[in-house]
């Protein structure tokens, strides 16, 4: 269990250090918080400040390599990775890597935008 606990500061670092090296600009990962729902979904979200919806078109690729990479090391296997904007704005607040239950991969599984603040980085559930 101590390895599973150590493991979640050492990806935040990573994914903080790693967003910085190829946007070339300070990005803070503020948290890394492992969750599960009450419906069975479980995942990664990573509470952020510095990017703007511009650099996930520019960095997708990169985002989705980096996120799969530190969810897996966590014991994830996600199938919707997305990132949540602040509403109304340009701003970049979260990202989430999220294995989906049975449910929510029939409901959510299939949708490219289920609600306005979200923006659908990688979609598995499909697959």
């Amino acid at each position: 269990m101590r390895d599973f606990v150590t493991k979640i500061p050492e990806n935040r670092g990573k994914l903080e250090s790693t967003i910085r090296k190829f946007k070339g600009a300070p990005v803070y990962i503020i948290e890394l918080k492992v969750f599960g729902t009450a419906c069975g979904c479980m995942g990664m979200l990573a509470d952020l400040r510095g990017l703007q919806t511009e650099d996930l078109e520019v960095y997708r690729k990169q985002f989705v390599a980096i996120l799969s990479e530190i969810s897996k090391d966590l014991g994830l296997k996600p199938h919707l990775i997305y990132a949540r904007t602040l509403p109304g704005s340009f701003e970049v607040v979260a990202f989430t890597a999220r294995e989906l239950c049975n449910r929510c991969k029939n409901e959510l599984g299939s949708f490219e935008k289920p609600r306005p603040d979200l923006i659908i980085l990688g979609n598995y559930a499909r697959s």
